[in-house]
């Protein structure tokens, strides 16, 4: 003959136990609630709530936190099945403080999903798991489930998914796990962990939305009544476990990197007159040269003639001064006859070029978003004169993060090599899930 013992060791208990002393938070309804049975599931209720909107806000810590609650309300259902049928305010003190502050401890989580107190008191819930437990004067001693690890579920390429059930007292007996109509034996049992290992196929996962995933950790002990067990009697004693099953997609990234481009300015056209006067009997000759302005060079394939003109003289462009730094011009005159008299000769040029400058600048791109799915590994090659870089993510509950290079993220890795210009990113798997 089975019987059946709900079992659920409180991660809230902490924030309980500091509420006990305060009766100021009570809510009237559990008060006015006609029987035991009737604030118990009050209580469930709440703590289904919150279960759901932690699960909507990505909030691990509430919704283990609500999971395990709703667990401690039924733990004491089990162990005062006689009274369920009273009237609330037939209960003793202790009795009626139980569900007051922990509908209050539930309410203000609601209110808050999640506060600095309560990520204290699951930060030390492993150091004083055996004293609640000690404590827990609403219930015998028997299978207690701390937490699962993982407690988030992510699509993955792997056959298998192993589940490990943590808590205290789990081998007093045989074990197993449902979910789904399925039912999974342990591949490992120890006095603290259960360890399942189930198909990847069990799992489905919505691909546009997350999912609550429900299952329950049966562990069948001898029982607790003596005259039973006498008998060789025994009971299943069902432990509530949940998961938060994510989409495929750990969320979108963009990428938006600046390059340092040569720019090249271009000036208008610039000219120049060329002049040289001579009286010399002989042919003599100016060099002159052309610089550009300070900063600026010399666009050597736009040097061209523009204009010339004078009387006994000649000129030429020297090719073995023509360079971006400047050219040169060699103008020559001699003295002339003009009617019975003499003078000097003469010659002018005009030349035209342009002048260039080249700099850098900075040129912004910005990539596509695109999906980063959950196992996947993405590797970018940047160009060669990238300059800066800037990551932003977008994961699947909303929130966005920015990163100016290797960087790690909420739920993604980021890793940028400045010598390469390769930049790889990868999901990020919290270690608390």
């Amino acid at each position: 003959m089975n019987a059946t013992i709900h079992r659920s060791m409180p991660l809230l208990f902490l924030l309980i136990l500091t509420s006990l002393f305060s009766m100021n938070n009570a809510h009237a309804v559990i008060t006015e609630m006609a029987t035991v049975a009737a604030s118990a599931e009050i209580v469930k209720a709440e703590a289904n709530e919150i279960m759901d909107a932690a699960a909507n806000r990505f909030d691990w810590s509430a919704m283990r936190a609500a999971n395990e609650a709703r667990g401690l309300i039924e733990q004491w259902q089990v162990a005062n099945r006689g009274l369920l049928d009273h009237a609330f305010k037939s209960l003793d003190g202790s009795q009626q403080a139980f569900f007051e502050n922990l509908d209050s401890a539930l309410q203000n989580l609601h209110k808050d999903l999640i506060t600095p107190e309560m990520d204290r008191a699951q930060k030390s819930v492993d150091q004083v798991d055996q004293l609640v437990r000690d404590l827990a004067w609403w219930a015998d001693h028997g299978p207690v489930v701390l937490r699962t690890s993982p407690s988030v579920l992510t699509p993955t390429k792997a056959t298998t998914i192993t589940v490990r059930v943590i808590g205290l007292s789990l081998d007093v007996g045989p074990s197993r796990m449902t979910m789904d109509a399925q039912t999974y034996s342990p591949i490992g049992t120890t006095p603290t962990e259960l360890k399942f290992e189930l198909p990847a196929s069990a799992i489905a996962f919505s691909e546009a939305s997350h999912q609550l995933q429900r299952a329950t950790v049966t562990v069948t002990r001898p029982s607790s009544a003596w005259y039973r067990r006498v008998f060789g009697s025994t009971e299943d004693v069902p432990l509530n476990i949940a998961f938060l099953k994510l989409p495929p997609s750990a969320g979108t990234y963009k990428v938006a990197y600046t390059t340092m481009e040569t720019m090249r300015a271009v000036s208008d056209w610039k000219q120049r007159e060329f002049y040289y006067k001579s009286g010399s009997l002989s042919r003599s000759c100016n060099m002159q040269m052309q610089r550009p302005e300070p900063g600026w060079k010399i666009d050597i394939h736009s040097i061209g003639y523009v204009t010339e003109w004078g009387a006994s003289g000649s000129y030429r462009i020297l090719p073995e001064w023509i360079t971006p730094e400047g050219f040169s011009v060699s103008v020559c005159a001699e003295r002339r006859r003009a009617g019975f008299n003499w003078g000097p000769g003469e010659q002018h040029v005009v030349y035209k070029w342009r002048e260039y400058h080249d700099h850098d600048e900075p040129v912004p791109h910005i990539a596509e978003a695109k999906s980063l799915l959950w196992g996947s590994r993405l590797v970018e090659k940047l160009p060669d004169n990238t300059a800066s870089i800037e990551i932003t993510f977008e994961d699947f509950a909303g929130n966005s993060q920015a990163a100016a290079g290797t960087a790690r993220l909420s739920y993604a890795q980021i890793s940028y090599a400045k010598d390469t210009k390769q930049l790889t990113i990868e999901p990020r798997v919290p270690a608390n899930w």
